[in-house]
C-alpha cells in the first residue's frame, strides 16, 4: 500500500477535480440510499443482503446496492436536469487486482440526451484530469503511453471481434452459431455455452486487453442481446463501454424509458436468476414508475477506483493493484 501521508492528498485532490468538472459543467450532485429493496438486477451480480431487527413498512429484506442507477433514474424524474453521484458500490464478488466487493461509482444523467454525448464527457472530463495530474501530458503506464487529453479511439463491437478474434458476433443470431464460428476462429468453448457466455469468453480472451492503446477506447454497437438497460434502435443496443490501457472503466447507455419493456427485461433477468441458482430480487416498482416521466436521457457508470488506479501507477510510476490505492481496503 502506497504511504498514507502520500495518499489520501492525492486521493483528496483527485476527488475533487472529477467534481470540480462535474460543477462546472452545471451538474448537480445527488446522494442516494445504500440500503435498499432491489440492489440491482444483472444475473451474474450478487449483492450483499443487510442483516437487521426492523424491516421497511412494506417488508422484505434490504440489500447493499450494487449501483446507485435505480434511485438516480428516480430523481431524474422529478428533478428533470443533469445529475451525478460518487458513492460506494457494493457487490459480493472475489477480490483481485481490478476488484474490490467495496469500490466508488461515477455516475452521471443527462436527460434529454443521447448517448453519444457522455462520449464527449468522457473526453473532457479526462481532459480535466490530465491537466490537473499529468500538466496535459499522456498517462505513463505500463502498457505504455497514452494520451488521455484529446479524442478518444471510437470503434465498433463487430470491428473489433473481427480485427482481434476473427469472426463477427452480430453475424451469430443463436448460441450455436456463435460457438461453430468461435471454434472456426480457435477458441474451445463447450457446446451448451450460451450466446452471452461465448461473447463474453472471447472478449476477455482476445478482445479485451487490446483495447484502450494507444488511446482511450470507446466500444459501441453492441448487439441487441447485450442491450441491458438501454434502448435498440437500428438493430443495435445505445450502449457503449470504456477502456484505457486494457481494463474496462466505464459502461453507457442510452437508456430505456419504455417501462412495459423495463418490466419484461426485469422478468427476463429474474428467471435467468432462478435458472442460475442466484438469490431473485425483487423489481423496484417505483423505478418503473418513474420511467415513464423521462422521455429521453443518457447515463453512464464509471470504476473511479480503476481510473485512480491508473492515475497512481502514472504518479508512482510502478504497477500496482486497487489494494495499494485503496487505503480502506479490504
Amino acid at each position: 500500500m502506497i504511504d498514507p501521508t502520500r495518499l489520501v492528498p492525492l486521493r483528496h485532490r483527485f476527488l475533487r477535480a472529477v467534481r470540480n468538472w462535474f460543477h462546472d459543467q452545471g451538474f448537480a450532485e445527488v446522494d442516494t440510499p445504500i440500503a435498499v429493496r432491489s440492489p440491482g438486477m444483472e444475473p451474474h451480480l450478487e449483492a450483499f443482503q443487510v442483516s437487521a431487527h426492523w424491516h421497511p413498512p412494506n417488508g422484505g429484506p434490504l440489500y447493499l446496492h450494487t449501483s446507485p442507477e435505480y434511485h438516480m433514474k428516480r430523481i431524474l424524474a422529478s428533478y428533470q436536469r443533469p445529475i451525478f453521484q460518487l458513492c460506494h458500490c457494493f457487490r459480493d464478488e472475489p477480490v483481485s487486482r481490478l476488484h474490490n466487493p467495496e469500490f466508488t461509482m461515477l455516475e452521471w444523467y443527462r436527460p434529454g440526451e443521447e448517448y453519444t454525448r457522455l462520449m464527449t464527457d468522457c473526453e473532457q472530463l479526462f481532459g480535466a484530469l490530465a491537466d490537473e495530474f499529468t500538466g496535459g501530458g499522456p498517462l505513463e503506464l505500463p502498457e505504455g503511453s497514452i494520451p488521455i487529453g484529446s479524442g478518444f479511439e471510437r470503434v465498433t463491437v463487430q470491428e473489433v471481434y473481427l480485427k482481434h478474434a476473427g469472426l463477427d458476433p452480430l453475424a451469430c443470431r443463436e448460441g450455436p452459431d456463435l460457438v461453430d464460428a468461435a471454434r472456426r476462429a480457435g477458441f474451445d468453448v463447450p457446446d451448451h455455452w450460451p450466446w452471452e457466455d461465448v461473447f463474453h469468453y472471447i472478449l476477455l480472451e482476445a478482445v479485451e486487453h487490446q483495447l484502450g492503446k494507444p488511446k482511450p477506447t470507446i466500444l459501441y454497437g453492441y448487439p441487441p442481446r447485450l442491450a441491458a438497460l438501454s434502448r435498440i434502435e437500428g438493430g443495435l443496443a445505445q450502449r457503449f463501454e470504456l477502456y484505457l490501457g486494457g481494463q474496462e472503466l466505464a459502461n453507457a447507455f442510452g437508456e430505456l424509458v419504455d417501462p412495459t419493456e423495463q418490466r419484461a427485461r426485469f422478468e427476463q433477468d429474474q428467471e435467468l436468476r432462478r435458472q442460475l441458482g442466484r438469490p431473485v430480487y425483487p423489481i423496484d416498482e417505483r423505478l418503473l414508475s418513474a420511467l415513464g416521466e423521462i422521455d429521453k436521457a443518457a447515463g453512464i457508470a464509471l470504476g473511479l477506483d480503476r481510473l485512480w488506479l491508473l492515475f497512481c501507477e502514472h504518479l508512482i510510476g510502478r504497477r500496482l493493484s486497487l489494494a495499494d490505492v485503496l487505503w480502506a481496503g479490504l
